[in-house]
């Protein structure tokens, strides 16, 4: 029979813990933390075993995906908030897309935190004094913005005929209150939401807003995005080196001769 060490010096059987930890993992999109381990039985070096052994793959610090490391979106997402540590919860535009009102593709993954916690690898960190019971919830089973708090934070991020197409989503999926997101920023003391308060009169005039650059700029951090990628690409356009060499410069190129008419002219 093979056992497990578990805290206090007890054994227990593997398929029992093995139960557990599925047990939690199946809740929480295939992700655990490392004091979930714990409790479902396993210690550090029986931790450490199913990391050599492949059953366990660590994204963060404390955090691990169970059985394989292809993660879906939501695993992802939850997986940086359990790394973030106690009160963290999905926001801006990862928030919005899960609440699914941002119609463009966002692979980034941000994370609002109260107080000064440092940065982690691979997710931004947003900070903030005091983080408002009534700007939080659970949606899908991963901690994240209400709406109207996600309205909040991108109002430093995208532009006003942004905001409005993010509220036109919104309403459309009944997830926009125009009171809650008059009491979400009148919390947020010292927030620039100039742009806000243009979309929120643009959508009382029934504009929908734009998701497109044409419009306004994109984010920030999809801005660097695009740069970085524009970077990439190869920028020499001259002959490919299996075409031989190309004309000398100033050389002048003659011109075709024209066919001679029937009449031998």
């Amino acid at each position: 029979m093979v056992h497990e060490r578990c805290p206090g010096g007890h054994k227990r059987d593997a398929p029992r813990v093995d139960a557990r930890i599925a047990a939690v993992a199946g809740r929480q999109y295939g992700v655990i933390t490392s004091a979930q381990l714990a409790a479902a039985g396993l210690d550090r070096y029986g931790a450490s075993k199913r990391v050599r052994t492949g059953r366990l793959h660590p994204l963060y610090r404390g955090v691990y995906a169970v059985g394989h490391g292809r993660l879906a979106p939501e695993g992802r997402w939850l997986a940086a908030v359990l790394a973030a540590g106690d009160g963290a919860v999905l926001s801006h535009l990862a928030a919005a897309v899960h609440w699914k009102i941002w119609r463009r593709r966002w692979d980034g993954i941000d994370v609002l935190v109260p107080g000064n916690r440092r940065n982690r690898k691979g997710f931004t960190v947003h900070r903030c004094r005091n983080l408002h019971e009534e700007d939080t919830t659970t949606h899908q089973g991963i901690p994240i913005t209400t709406p109207a708090r996600t309205l909040v934070d991108l109002a430093g991020t995208l532009t006003a005929h942004q905001l409005a197409n993010v509220i036109h989503e919104a309403a459309f999926r009944n997830r926009f209150d125009h009171h809650a997101t008059t009491k979400a920023m009148a919390r947020a003391n010292g927030r620039r939401l100039a742009a806000l308060h243009a979309a929120l009169q643009a959508h009382a005039s029934g504009s929908a807003g734009t998701p497109k650059r044409a419009r306004g700029p994109l984010p920030r951090d999809l801005e660097r995005a695009r740069a970085a990628r524009e970077h990439a690409r190869p920028r020499h356009r001259g002959r490919s080196p299996l075409a031989g060499p190309g004309p000398r410069r100033g050389a002048r190129r003659s011109r075709p001769r024209k066919a001679p008419d029937a009449g031998g002219r």
